[in-house]
């Protein structure tokens, strides 16, 4: 993190004494920075959270197929270290779905980076090497011909990619912007 972020999330909160019940003095944190809200309505964003759950659900699945196939096409580095970062994205997507679902208005600022940003970044990111297995598998396939078993993985691997397209485009529903409040 760089030093403008941790002095915004530093601002965003402020230090409160307060005595217990027994007298003692205690302090808590209160957030004091800027509320955002959702961009889209409660009904659109419940039927886009059902449609980010099972996307991210069918990432995971897809994700794991190829890593847990006994196949020469997964021996390679170039096509199987792309899925090991899938997964460390697919992991990261279900953290920011969770963050999406559990978060109520107004929303807090760690809110919208944990929960739409982390959304957005890693379904780009699953894109990509999503995208970097598949010409991987089919370079080798050009080299070693098609193979029921590696076929299947090369099919796998496409559809992780179309889910991961689809991810990224349903991400808006859980798009905040800053109140003003």
């Amino acid at each position: 993190m760089d030093s403008e972020k941790i002095s915004e999330r530093n601002a965003d909160y402020a230090v409160e004494y307060f005595r217990d019940g027994k007298g003692r003095l205690k302090k808590k944190s209160v957030y004091r920075g800027p509320e955002f809200s959702y961009v889209l309505p409660e009904a659109v964003r419940r039927k886009g959270a059902v449609l980010l759950v099972i996307l991210t659900a069918l990432s995971v699945v897809f994700t794991m197929i190829p890593l847990l196939v006994i196949s020469p096409l997964m021996h390679k580095w170039y096509t199987s270290m792309p899925f090991i970062v899938i997964l460390f994205g697919d992991i990261h997507l279900i953290m920011g779905l969770v963050i999406f679902l559990k978060a109520r208005e107004p929303l807090e600022r760690r809110d919208t980076r944990n929960g739409f940003e982390r959304i957005a970044i890693w379904s780009f990111l699953n894109m990509f090497f999503s995208f970097s297995s598949l010409v991987g598998q089919i370079g080798w396939h050009v080299k070693n011909g098609f193979k029921a078993a590696d076929t299947c993985i090369t099919v796998v691997t496409l559809l992780l990619f179309a889910v991961s397209v689809l991810i990224f485009k349903a991400k808006g529903c859980a798009e905040a912007r800053e109140s003003g409040g």
